[in-house]
């Protein structure tokens, strides 16, 4: 994928999203907003080939869950919406 913006904006009742199929090019051109209004967004699966910041610096972040932090799934390891680690297949929860 080269452009995801906007993907699943103000998507206020997505409670769970498994994308662990998705790739992004190695330069996605645009990427922001593609989780902004996601504000029930519990549960979501990524791989490792999707790219939360873009290549202009376009920002793709994780909405702000009411924890204020994303958990991963299998290590317990928590991260600022902004801070979801690039390159790592994972699956991250609001709250454990």
């Amino acid at each position: 994928l080269t452009t995801t913006r906007y993907t699943f904006q103000n998507c206020s009742k997505l409670v769970e999203l498994d994308i662990s199929g998705l790739s992004h090019t190695a330069n996605p051109e645009y990427v922001y907003n593609m989780f902004a209004g996601c504000t029930g967004l519990q549960r979501i699966s990524i791989s490792a080939g999707l790219k939360l910041n873009g290549s202009s610096g376009d920002s793709c972040t994780l909405p702000t869950p009411s924890t204020g932090k994303w958990y991963n799934l299998s290590t317990g390891a928590e991260y600022l919406p902004n801070a979801i680690p690039v390159g790592v297949a994972a699956t991250y929860v609001s709250s454990l």
